[in-house]
């Protein structure tokens, strides 16, 4: 649960729209999640569902994710790599690692319009939702 914790810092609060002054920045919101049950299947009726409705930003130039809860990409001494920018055919996207928390990040940046959807997973929970 370490790695469920790391992302309860970023998605458990407001994260404003200044959160990364003068960066450019992805600001998020979870809008579902699911947690892996005993029986190897997803399920939406989990400790998980506590991320709907949190917000959070990334930036896109380091990959970072920022809020005011336990969301941050594994701390300080993470390795956060942004593996692609993102274009017009491509999502953005984000593998964090520290010692043995793995997450990944992918924010839908290839499709039309100012909403992106993301998925995110530290691989034993997968979180959705949206980003502008």
């Amino acid at each position: 649960m370490k790695v469920l914790g790391a992302f309860a810092l970023v998605t458990g609060a407001v994260v404003s729209a200044t959160t990364f002054a003068g960066v450019d920045a992805y600001q998020c919101t979870t809008k579902q999640s699911y947690g892996l049950n005993n029986s190897g299947t997803l399920t939406t009726d989990s400790p998980e569902s506590a991320y709907i409705g949190r917000r959070f930003a990334v930036d896109r130039n380091t990959g970072r994710i920022v809020a005011d809860h336990e969301m941050d990409n594994g701390g300080p001494f993470a390795e956060v790599k942004v593996v692609d920018q993102g274009a017009e055919h491509f999502a953005f996207k984000v593998v964090t690692t520290k010692d043995r928390l793995v997450q990944v990040l992918v924010i839908g940046e290839h499709r039309p319009g100012k909403i992106k959807p993301f998925v995110f997973s530290d691989l034993t929970i997968i979180l959705t939702g949206i980003c502008e």
